[in-house]
């Protein structure tokens, strides 16, 4: 095998989330079958969904989610509504249960044991913590939920960095 230079990553992941960033979603869309590779990698070594022998199924969760972002997605012409930087791998009971609430709105709901657990699944499932992530449920700017995709593309850009062992 050739080891891929770093630079060279750096501008596939440029180009890829800048891609990303562009994206003029107005509801549910399909994901792309190049979005569903790159979050694939970066699952595959973090959640066991891959494995044959888990007992655990997951879905792929929009951390924003749709309902919160299609309003603002319709009065101003679309946004990333499904940018890998809004999406992630939840198991399926927890991802259910919290439906359409805000994951910080979710959370408030949780008390005890559980409300720690379920954080720290969806800490780990994010790689970064709740307190990153936007909370506002009416009319969030299209700044702000831009610079969160941005973010998250740095910490998803790291989370593959660091898995694949490009220096």
């Amino acid at each position: 095998h050739k080891r891929i230079e770093k630079e060279l990553w750096e501008r596939t992941f440029e180009i890829f989330f800048e891609e990303q960033l562009n994206k003029r979603h107005k509801d549910r869309t399909l994901f792309n079958k190049k979005d569903l590779l790159f979050l694939r990698y970066i699952y595959s070594k973090t959640v066991p969904a891959f494995s044959n022998d888990s007992e655990v199924s997951y879905h792929l969760d929009h951390i924003i989610p749709v309902e919160v972002l299609k309003e603002r997605a319709q009065q101003i012409g679309g946004l990333p509504i499904s940018a890998v930087g809004n999406l992630c791998l939840l198991s399926a009971d927890l991802n259910q249960d919290k439906d359409d609430d805000l994951i910080p709105e979710y959370l408030s709901k949780l008390s005890g044991a559980k409300g720690k657990k379920a954080k720290k699944e969806i800490e780990d499932s994010i790689f970064m913590e709740v307190s990153q992530i936007p909370s506002i449920r009416k009319n969030i700017s299209e700044d702000t939920y831009k610079n969160f995709l941005k973010d998250r593309h740095i910490i998803l850009k790291s989370k593959f960095y660091e898995q694949y062992f490009v220096d």
